[in-house]
């Protein structure tokens, strides 16, 4: 995911994700790398605070979410994790 692509281990969910939804599609794939590279530029200088971060990208505050907003998650959980193991 840290370079944009989405893919699955089983192949009818990769299938899916490339043939019939084009999830992978070049613009799709920049644009999620993107988000995901000046997030963590942000986080550098910002020393922000990922457990508050993730709950501005998960729905759980009123609101519209950001674009690529599952990106965010994703990263974040993932890094929350790490954090805590």
């Amino acid at each position: 995911m840290g370079n944009g692509v989405i893919t699955s281990d089983d192949a009818a969910i990769n299938t899916a994700l490339n043939e019939i939804l084009n999830l992978n599609l070049g613009q799709l794939v920049s644009n999620r790398k993107a988000v995901l590279d000046a997030f963590k530029q942000r986080l550098g200088r910002e020393n922000l605070n990922a457990t508050r971060e993730l709950q501005k990208w998960d729905g759980s505050q009123p609101g519209d979410l950001p674009e690529y907003a599952q990106v965010m998650v994703f990263w974040l959980e993932k890094k929350i994790v790490r954090a805590t193991a």
